[in-house]
């Protein structure tokens, strides 16, 4: 859950800036980082990175953050930007995403490389096919809750 936390700051402490963002996602599909970059010039993987630092949370959860949306070749800055767990946490936000779990604010993700997948040491097929395991579990608890 902590991987959007850059969402939640950016709609706590800067909500018309972050309207323009889903304001712009009404009309357009793409995923919701590709849209920040491209209205603000930053997206909420930064932000996080900034909000984890500031809570000092612990670095493997801070470059998870920061990291989630980028290929490894992409991934500088820190001793762990390269731990698998990026990875897994890449691959669970793509699942949830393309499986509706939940509300990104936009329902278009960019499917992680075949490298995110080997790293992880998953494929597609075993991602998804825990996830249609989960769907149940997850209506039913939507159900139990209200939501």
């Amino acid at each position: 859950l902590l991987h959007d936390i850059g969402k939640v700051a950016m709609d706590n402490f800067a909500q018309d800036t972050f309207q323009l963002v889903l304001n712009e996602l009404k009309n357009k599909e793409e995923p919701f980082f590709k849209t920040e970059q491209r209205v603000l010039g930053i997206d909420h993987s930064r932000v996080g990175e900034w909000v984890a630092r500031s809570w000092e949370l612990p670095l493997l959860t801070v470059v998870s953050i920061r990291h989630h949306h980028e290929e490894p070749g992409a991934r500088k800055g820190f001793n762990l930007s390269q731990d698998n767990v990026v990875d897994i946490v890449a691959v669970s936000d793509w699942l949830a995403i393309t499986n509706s779990m939940g509300n990104s604010g936009s329902s278009i993700a960019v499917e992680p490389s075949a490298e995110i997948f080997s790293r992880a040491n998953i494929t597609k097929e075993q991602a998804q096919a825990f996830a249609d395991r989960l769907k149940p579990e997850i209506a039913k608890d939507a159900a139990e809750l209200g939501i």
